[in-house]
């Protein structure tokens, strides 16, 4: 895969410590999303996870997601698996047809272009206070939080200097 100068020059502000990050966001109030809430009648909440990956990645979330129903019996999770080349059309259609899942895995290039057309939730309200320093700053577009890392790892570059 050839790097284009931005890719490169974002790679090498990693060298310089920079952390870059994935996030987990929430569709939109008002787009219906994949999911519902239950009223009064002890119904739960059903949501939809949405996600791209391999075959280990979606075994892992899958444990991830039962696990957490498990420990909360009153939701329910539907996990909605996806291959990376054809992840972001199906988000696109999904969301354009007022239909996004509930929780989305989105890339940060993403989260900013789904915050900036207010297809995102508003996740002022969760509790970030143990998140590291800083990371939660990556998921705030115009001021609102509408994304949550999931993990933060460093970029890195690699030269050999026979080469260079």
């Amino acid at each position: 895969m050839a790097l284009n100068r931005r890719q490169f020059l974002i790679g090498a502000g990693g060298l310089a410590a920079a952390a870059t990050t994935m996030g987990l966001a929430a569709c939109a109030p008002g787009s219906s999303g994949g999911g519902s809430q239950g009223g009064g009648g002890g119904g739960g909440t059903n949501l939809a996870l949405a996600w791209w990956g391999n075959p280990t990645r979606n075994k892992n979330t899958q444990a991830m997601i039962d696990a957490y129903m498990k420990a909360n019996p009153d939701v329910k999770i539907s996990g909605q698996p996806g291959e990376f080349g054809s992840y972001w059309d199906k988000l696109a259609t999904q969301t354009a047809g007022g239909q996004a899942p509930d929780i989305i895995q989105m890339d940060m290039n993403y989260i900013s272009e789904y915050g900036t057309r207010g297809a995102l939730l508003d996740l002022g309200s969760v509790d970030t206070s143990k998140f590291v320093e800083g990371t939660v700053d990556s998921g705030k577009i115009n001021d609102k939080l509408v994304g949550v890392n999931a993990g933060i790892n460093s970029a890195v570059i690699l030269a050999s200097p026979k080469v260079f």
